[in-house]
């Protein structure tokens, strides 16, 4: 009996080992009490290793996180999984974390003297010939790639020195399945010259994704897999680990406040749609980043409101303030007039006409509320995107904030289908100096060339097109940017940034030509969403528009420029509604249609044209000369 009961322990503990790690926390609950109905009464302890353990909590410690018996034993889980494998998939939503359980078992075995070595990159961010090596095919050359030059540094350590090879980005079969023939028992990549690897027990390879939904069973099956839940993932302990990286003076109210306020906004945020996909914790994030250096009861419940608002359409985002107002008590906590003391009256680039181009921002309150979002990011070096539909004043409202900036160059790449992360390195290399070392970094670094910071703006990031396996190289280039502060330059060098920060605009991804962004991105940028700016506030701008053009005319007075701006939005009002995009995809009228049609008045000399036929000739042209079928300009 005794040897039945040690035997079936031993069975247990064998079977948990394996099969634990990968299961939801709700099938963790349903295991338990399938290994109970087989084997009743029998007490198991799961493999433990007091030293490692005590490691752990050392460097949780040192990192200012709590510990969580859970995240301990999900630390033991990879701990097991490196010994048992060559191959681990650690797979989870982002923000679940993934890569903290990696850092942490590294920092783990370095306090017990156990020396490792990692080389990370994203698969995704390159092309395949850059990951995997090619030979030229005049000279039958070899040439490695970043994943087969990180095999062959790893294969030369001794046995002592263990090494992992971190490949954090999507899976998909037509890269990672090179590697069956490494992820079995043979350890063995063989390359298209003919050499072959053989790799050691002291070599890993881990893969971080957060799905498995293009990973063929031959890979899953050659490999561990630790599965970690966001449903795992405690809000409280988000919040006391930001708690403890804020000023003194500051952190007791702030505890308080977010006890009473801040989970109850959480639940309720979680219960609005979203402008753009995103993930929990990136929500949480979003929000915390706007409480920093909040002084009062109103600055934190309007950070709140601001942070958790900013990804929300604006009948979610207004449902939402409401709520914040009655559980907070204050008032005004989203929305910001542009002549109050946040912002300045003035807009940064004073708006007028030049070369015959409307150029600078007529700050209304709209555009001053969308700036309170995102000046904040900005001043923090935050990486974040900006998203709303087309022609609402996105580009003109970033450069506006950019312009507020001091020893700040701006560097803009307007994205196509075809971009990819090679233009990215391209427009780096054309703005920063020469990489250079720098002490305490192991790697180069770019730095800014004419000012202090760089900031890296992309444009419109969702139209490159994603490959089969719906991954955008450009976002998947972001990512890694993002996330380890540098990228694989053409000789498999890793070159970091340095004073860099990255904004993107986009349209939303329901718009014709665009494409979801993975949620691995917007997790880990500040995403806030612009909408239109409502009528009147766009009857304002347009005024301002036509004092650029109508100045010695007899329209400059103020109630004539209002009664023109009103004409032309009776006109696009009238033309939204008669023509759809439903009809003809080029039937997509947006405010920078207005913009394009007031500007045409420069080739007028209104002077000896009237002002009103001008208009009405252009009117035809924007919209009459764009529509298609026979008797469609009649209703026009």
């Amino acid at each position: 009996a005794a040897d039945a009961a040690a035997e079936s322990r031993i069975i247990i503990r064998a079977v948990r080992v394996t099969t634990l790690p990968k299961l939801t926390v709700a099938d963790e609950r349903r295991f338990a009490d399938l290994l109970n109905d087989v084997y009743p009464g029998v007490e198991v302890s799961d493999v433990s290793d007091a030293e490692l353990e005590a490691a752990i909590r050392e460097v949780l410690a040192d990192k200012h996180y709590e510990v969580v018996p859970s995240q301990v034993e999900k630390v033991l889980q990879l701990h097991i999984a490196c010994s048992q494998r060559i191959g681990i998939v650690v797979v989870g939503p982002s923000g679940s974390g993934k890569s903290t359980l990696w850092q942490i078992l590294e920092g783990a075995y370095r306090k017990m003297g156990r020396p490792l070595k990692r080389y990370v990159m994203n698969p995704k961010a390159i092309h395949r010939q850059q990951l995997l090596g090619h030979m030229d095919m005049d000279t039958r050359e070899w040439f490695d790639g970043v994943l087969t030059g990180s095999a062959r540094a790893v294969v030369k350590e001794p046995m002592e020195q263990h090494n992992w090879i971190i490949c954090d980005g999507d899976v998909d079969p037509e890269w990672i399945e090179s590697l069956n023939s490494v992820l079995d028992d043979n350890r063995l990549l063989t390359l298209p010259s003919g050499e072959r690897i053989q790799f050691g027990s002291n070599v890993n390879f881990i893969f971080e994704c957060d799905d498995l939904k293009f990973a063929s069973p031959a890979t899953v099956s050659r490999t561990a897999m630790i599965f970690l839940s966001e449903e795992a993932v405690d809000p409280g302990l988000i919040v006391k680990g930001w708690l403890a990286r804020q000023p003194d003076e500051l952190r007791v109210p702030l505890e308080g406040w977010c006890r009473d306020y801040f989970f109850k906004a959480l639940n309720c945020a979680m219960d609005l749609p979203t402008a753009t996909l995103t993930t929990k914790v990136g929500t949480i994030k979003n929000a915390l980043s706007h409480l920093v250096g909040a002084d009062s009861k109103h600055a934190f419940a309007r950070g709140v409101a601001r942070g958790f608002g900013a990804n929300m359409e604006p009948i979610a985002r207004e449902d939402f303030v409401a709520e914040m107002q009655r559980l907070t008590g204050e008032g005004d906590l989203l929305y910001v007039s542009a002549s109050s003391a946040d912002l300045e009256r003035e807009a940064a680039l004073p708006a007028g006409v030049v070369e015959g181009k409307w150029r600078g921002l007529v700050m209304t309150d709209a555009v001053a509320q969308v700036q309170s979002l995102i000046i904040p990011w900005l001043e923090s070096g935050q990486p974040f995107v900006l998203v709303g539909p087309e022609g609402c004043g996105k580009a003109m409202v970033l450069e506006d904030c950019f312009a507020r900036l001091r020893s700040t160059s701006v560097a803009t790449l307007v994205c196509s289908a075809q971009t990819t992360a090679a233009n990215v390195i391209q427009k780096l290399a054309q703005c920063c100096s020469a990489p250079q070392s720098t002490g305490g970094v192991a790697h180069r670094v770019l730095r800014p060339r004419d000012a202090e910071r760089l900031v890296l703006y992309l444009k419109d990031i969702n139209l490159p097109k994603p490959d089969k396996y719906d991954t955008i190289q450009l976002i998947a280039f972001l990512q890694q940017l993002v996330t380890y502060q540098g990228f694989y330059d053409d000789n498999q060098e890793f070159i970091g940034l340095v004073n860099i920060q990255i904004v993107c605009s986009m349209n939303p991804a329901s718009t014709v030509g665009r494409h979801p962004i993975t949620s691995r991105f917007t997790a880990i940028a500040g995403i806030a969403h612009m909408p239109y700016v409502p009528r009147e506030e766009m009857a304002e701008v347009y005024a301002a528009m036509f004092g650029g053009f109508v100045a010695d005319t007899t329209y400059a007075g103020d109630s004539q420029r209002r009664l023109l701006a009103d004409t032309v939005l009776d006109v696009y009002d009238a033309v939204t509604h008669a023509f759809s995009a439903d009809d003809y995809r080029h039937y997509k009228f947006t405010p920078r249609t207005i913009t394009e049609w007031i500007q045409a008045l420069h080739r007028y000399d209104l002077q000896k044209v009237d002002l009103v036929e001008a208009l009405a000739y252009e009117a035809a042209r924007t919209f009459r000369d764009r529509l298609g079928g026979g008797g469609a300009p009649a209703p026009l």
